[in-house]
C-alpha cells in the first residue's frame, strides 16, 4: 500500500489549516528535538523530519490498516475511517519538520486519529440535529407529509457529501454551514487567512456541485 499523491502536493493553505485543534499539533514542534537514540522509532522520525519520503512511506504501510481498524471501533463508518487516517498522515507530512511525537510513533498516530474521530462524531451529530429542525420549519410552513420527506432527503443527501470531502474542506463547511460563521470569524477560529478560507469553500462547493448535481446549487 503506498501513500496516496495528494499527500505528497499540499499547499501551504492546507498545510496551515491541518494544524487545527484536534489534528495533534501540540506534539509539532518548532525546536529541533529527537527521541533517545535507542529508541526504536528515533531514525524513522528523524528522516520523515528531514523530507524522507520512503521513511514517511514506510510508517504508513506499517500503521494505515491497524489505525483504520481503530477508527472503525469508535466509528462505525468504514468510508470514512481510511480517510480519517490519511488526513492524520497528511498532517504529519505537511508539517514534518515540526513533527516530534514524544511518547513514540504509535502512541502519536493513535492519539491523533480518536482526536479526528470525535471531531468527526461531533460533526454528525450536529448535522442529525440541523436536518431534524429542518425538517421541523417545513413542517410548521406545510404539514404534507411529501414535503417533510423531501426534506429530510435533501438534507441527509447534502450532509452525506459533506461527509465525503476531504477534512479541510470538510470542517470549512461545517463552520460555515452549521455554525454559522462567516468568513472573517472562520480564518480566526482555524488561525489561517481569509483567503485560504475562501479557496476552501471554493473547493468544497465545487466537490459538492460534483457529487450531488443540481442539488448543491
Amino acid at each position: 500500500m503506498g501513500v496516496p499523491a495528494w499527500i505528497f502536493a499540499q499547499n501551504d493553505d492546507e498545510d496551515n489549516l491541518l494544524s487545527a485543534p484536534g489534528s495533534g499539533r501540540r506534539h509539532l514542534r518548532n525546536s529541533v528535538q529527537s527521541l533517545p537514540a535507542n529508541h526504536p522509532d528515533a531514525s524513522l522520525i528523524s528522516r520523515v523530519r528531514a523530507g524522507d519520503k520512503d521513511a514517511f512511506e514506510e510508517i504508513y504501510r506499517t500503521y494505515f490498516e491497524s489505525l483504520s481498524d481503530f477508527a472503525f471501533i469508535y466509528l462505525r463508518r468504514p468510508e470514512s475511517c481510511g480517510d480519517i487516517v490519511n488526513d492524520v498522515f497528511a498532517n504529519v507530512w505537511a508539517n514534518r519538520t515540526r513533527w516530534f511525537p514524544e511518547k513514540g510513533i504509535a502512541p502519536y498516530l493513535r492519539g491523533a486519529v480518536r482526536n479526528r474521530v470525535r471531531n468527526r462524531l461531533r460533526d454528525l451529530h450536529r448535522a442529525e440535529r440541523n436536518a431534524d429542525a429542518w425538517a421541523t420549519e417545513i413542517d410548521a410552513v406545510s404539514p404534507a407529509p411529501d414535503s417533510v420527506i423531501e426534506a429530510r432527503e435533501t438534507a441527509a443527501r447534502i450532509w452525506w457529501a459533506v461527509e465525503q470531502l476531504p477534512e479541510t474542506r470538510r470542517l470549512v463547511m461545517t463552520l460555515r454551514w452549521q455554525q454559522q460563521l462567516d468568513i472573517a470569524e472562520i480564518a480566526s477560529h482555524l488561525g489561517i487567512s481569509e483567503g485560504a478560507v475562501r479557496v476552501h469553500l471554493t473547493r468544497a462547493m465545487a466537490q459538492l456541485r460534483a457529487l450531488l448535481g443540481d442539488s448543491a446549487r
